[in-house]
């Protein structure tokens, strides 16, 4: 960074000291001050920073940095006599870019920093006088979700912000903005105020906003996607943000994930080319152009490469040399913003998933069927099923329920979906399937028990299972559907002759 030639004071909260604390081996010229956060406390603290501008240097200009919360009008007036005073609507203005922040209100979420972060608990249990269901009450009327601006590269801070998203029980999303933006943010206003010395660095001022801006932008585009939770939303996004910005005839992405690859195009979206496939493998390095009118770059997490870009034909070939540097710019945040869905996937497909049978849940199972769906739904649960456990203990019983599932598995088709319902109860749904169909699928799947038993310290152990079938058409509601197959079921159960029972 470029240094100012004058002495300087700079006020801020204290909120952000760890953070100024990072960069002030840049700032030699610069004293800093801090006041108490108001996050922490319901009253103003114009009369601390009074007091603070009391004690420092008067031949040295000052600088105040803070929200108007932290500073009432009238008092701004009384400062600006020995100050410049520079207010805004939200203090986390100086550590990212005033859209991103409006992007995130929009969004309605709650954004929160590194210091406010680690001092969570001392403001809202004991500042701010919330208990744990005032807290949710709170936070869930004003908020839809926490936005994390990681400003500290502090991992501690990745616990605490899982805690306080499961004190407020709000979902929450982590955006890296780290200390450039606040850098530069200074800089910018140091060099505002030195008018004398602003006129003699003209290409330092211009070099400073250009950085700004860029760091902007950078933000913009953070904005854009942190809101995407799965892999295609942010895909879809990524190829929407490049063709804004290099109106490109063509762009493709390579999805790469554990050796496996699936290509998108803008245009035609997923796509089968093994030429092009292969051509973006074959490229080395990190990013580069290919006859001044197309770019590629990959994008990588953690040293990983997870993705690879053409950008084909673009608009205006002419300023290739600018468009690799916006590349440079965002490859990161592209692949924060991929690795951050699929780790969101992975979460929400944990809590569908039965741990012991590796299927649905009876979550998993009304996230993907509900009164839309149509075809026959069928509830079977393993016959005797407390008595066997009793009599050969809970693993063998175990043992029985995910033999149970595999030989259901290898009937069942791709299509179909298999949910453990609760203990020893399954439910099948089967699309477009007729009722009379679904009775033969129920009899192949009992036929391989009949005759495959599963062995144990006292010999054979043959699976029996009773089966209920309904049918859910327009007219049927999955609800009723189920409540019908339920019926069947223990009818089927109660009956010597017949192991399935439908409407």
């Amino acid at each position: 960074m470029t240094e100012t030639s004058k002495q300087f004071n700079v006020v801020i909260c204290e909120i952000y000291k760890e953070e100024i604390e990072c960069i002030s081996d840049d700032f030699k010229n610069v004293d800093f001050y801090y006041f108490p956060c108001s996050c922490n406390r319901r009253k103003c603290h114009a009369v601390e920073l009074t007091k603070i501008s009391e004690q420092i240097r008067k031949d040295v200009p000052t600088v105040i940095l803070a929200s108007r919360y932290c500073i009432k009008n009238q008092d701004k007036k009384t400062l600006e006599d020995s100050s410049s005073v520079f207010l805004y609507d939200q203090c986390k203005e100086i550590v990212v870019s005033e859209f991103l922040l409006e992007e995130l209100q929009k969004q309605n979420a709650y954004t929160i920093t590194s210091g406010w972060l680690k001092k969570w608990k001392e403001t809202v249990l004991d500042e701010w006088g919330f208990n744990v269901s005032t807290a949710k009450e709170f936070f869930n009327e004003s908020s839809d979700m926490i936005v994390y601006l990681k400003t500290l590269p502090d991992d501690s801070l990745d616990k605490k912000i899982k805690k306080f998203s499961e004190f407020v029980d709000l979902p929450y999303k982590t955006i890296p903005v780290g200390t450039e933006f606040l850098e530069l943010f200074i800089s910018n206003k140091l060099f505002e105020i030195e008018n004398e010395y602003f006129e003699k660095c003209k290409d330092e001022k211009d070099a400073i906003r250009k950085q700004l801006a860029d760091i902007s932008f950078v933000n913009t585009i953070m904005s854009e996607i942190a809101m995407k939770t799965t892999e295609k939303e942010v895909i879809e996004k990524i190829l929407d943000i490049l063709q804004k910005l290099f109106a490109p005839e063509e762009i493709y992405y390579l999805s790469i994930s554990d050796g496996d690859s699936e290509l998108h195009s803008l245009k035609q979206g997923i796509i089968r080319n093994k030429e092009i496939v292969d051509s973006l493998r074959s490229l080395e390095g990190e990013y580069g152009s290919i006859d001044n009118s197309h770019i590629w770059f990959k994008i990588n997490y953690v040293n990983k490469t997870i993705g690879i870009v053409e950008i084909c034909n673009i608009a205006f070939p002419e300023y290739i040399k600018s468009y690799l540097n916006v590349i440079i710019n965002v490859q990161n945040i592209f692949g924060l913003a991929v690795e951050n869905a699929k780790l969101i996937n992975r979460i929400e497909n944990l809590s569908l998933i039965d741990p012991l049978t590796e299927v649905y849940n009876r979550r998993g199972f009304f996230k993907y069927v509900d009164d839309n769906s149509k075809g026959t739904v069928v509830i079977f649960d393993i016959d005797k099923f407390k008595k066997t456990n009793d009599t050969y203990g809970h693993q063998f019983g175990d043992k029985v329920l995910t033999k149970t599932v595999r030989v259901c598995k290898s009937i069942l088709r791709s299509k179909d979906i298999l949910a453990r319902y609760g203990g020893d109860e399954f439910v099948i749904y089967l699309p477009e399937t007729t009722k009379i169909e679904a009775e033969k699928i129920v009899s192949r799947i009992d036929n391989v028990f009949k005759k495959k038993p599963i062995r144990n310290d006292k010999g054979n152990f043959r699976i029996k299972l009773s089966f209920g079938i309904s049918e859910l058409s327009y007219k049927t509601t999955l609800e009723n559907a189920l409540k019908h197959a339920d019926v069947n079921l223990y009818k089927a159960k109660n009956s010597d002759e017949y192991y399935y029972c439908s409407d």
